[in-house]
């Protein structure tokens, strides 16, 4: 009886696993961009086999983002005035003595990361050895830059992000300009990008697990088990990041006891973000950020590489029909990978995405 109960759970788990291991299926309104994808990007192709034993979303999330906690680089940080007197942070991976100038791809990094987090430091080590520049994106409050104002990070502003693009562009007129986003920064950049008819400065754009409908997003993790996963760590690190710079958000209406009662992103945005950023209510905001609203509003080239299982983007909430709409945008619809995860089958701290990505940027930038 043992025997078979061992057996039947094993064969079970290669089940569950077999169904995990799919190539990317890539959707997009525009089937000439599919056939060039497939034909440039030859990692599409290939099936993706998650870490074998932690290939559930969740776990995949969990379990990558500790293994690439170790890795480390020495970036040059640039500091840049914003429009209201703040200040935000460029901190810049370089190639140094070429005979030709490499392509540029900015890293705008999730809702509590920075230059240092595990998964950016993977993209930018990736990067630089495909023959990219790296410039990654420093949040106002965020590893060392100063709050100077009572204005913060959020998903629906794009000024600051404005500003490094502008910058970079300046400083390097010649070059191609690239983003990777990801989470909450892919977020940010889809608005960037929804408010331009015309981006001239961006030559492509890589969103990595971006959710569709932050109404959606917000309640699912306010729910059990992942209020305590994930919603717990992110709201320590939000609240922690508030009180390091409370006099500066004096102003707003929000006490401290408010804010350390906070549980949930959700209950964070509801008492921090919606009155910082002015809106009239915590729908109001997830509404206006939500990009589920504005893929008809894309001109850049974007793709978006999104998890089945990933509970932060919810597979339900995608919206499909508005996607192939639009010639611009390609979804890589990947059938495992968990939120920011995509660990390889044997080491879930390396990213399976990141030649993916490298092959795509190189794409654009021919």
């Amino acid at each position: 009886m043992i025997l078979w109960t061992f057996l039947t759970l094993v064969f079970y788990f290669i089940y569950k696993y077999k169904l995990k291991c799919k190539r990317p299926t890539l959707l997009c309104g525009n089937r000439n961009t599919v056939d060039l994808l497939k034909k440039n990007c030859p990692s599409f192709s290939v099936i993706y086999r998650p870490t074998f034993y932690c290939f559930e979303g969740r776990f995949l999330t969990i379990i990558s983002n500790i293994f690439r906690q170790s890795d480390t680089i020495e970036y040059r940080r640039q500091f840049l005035d914003t429009y209201d007197g703040g200040s935000v942070a460029i901190d810049w991976l370089e190639h140094v003595n070429l005979e030709w100038e490499p392509p540029i791809v900015i890293i705008v990094p999730g809702l509590v990361a920075n230059s240092s987090s595990g998964y950016v430091v993977k993209y930018a080590k990736h990067l630089f050895d495909s023959g990219f520049d790296c410039a990654v994106y420093i949040f106002r409050g965020v590893s060392g830059v100063p709050v100077k104002t009572p204005l913060s990070h959020h998903a629906a502003f794009t000024d600051d992000l404005d500003i490094i693009v502008n910058t970079i562009s300046c400083q390097y007129p010649k070059r191609k300009l690239h983003i990777l986003a990801t989470s909450l920064g892919a977020i940010m950049t889809f608005n960037y990008l929804s408010k331009s008819i015309i981006n001239n400065k961006i030559s492509s754009v890589v969103n990595v697990s971006m959710p569709w409908n932050l109404i959606a997003s917000s309640l699912q993790l306010a729910k059990l088990p992942d209020k305590w996963l994930f919603s717990h760590y992110l709201v320590k690190q939000l609240i922690a990041m508030w009180h390091s710079h409370k006099n500066v958000f004096s102003e707003i209406d929000c006490s401290e006891n408010q804010v350390n009662a906070c549980k949930t992103i959700l209950d964070f945005d509801k008492c921090f973000i919606t009155k910082m950023a002015g809106y009239k209510s915590v729908d109001d905001y997830y509404i206006d950020s939500s990009p589920m609203f504005k893929t008809c509003c894309i001109t850049t080239p974007l793709l978006v590489i999104n998890a089945e299982d990933d509970v932060f983007t919810l597979r339900e909430t995608w919206p499909i029909d508005e996607i192939l709409k639009n010639p611009n945008i390609t979804l890589a619809n990947y059938a495992a990978g968990g939120h920011v995860g995509f660990g390889t089958t044997f080491h879930p701290g390396n990213m399976h995405i990141n030649t993916v990505i490298s092959e795509y940027f190189h794409l654009y930038s021919l």
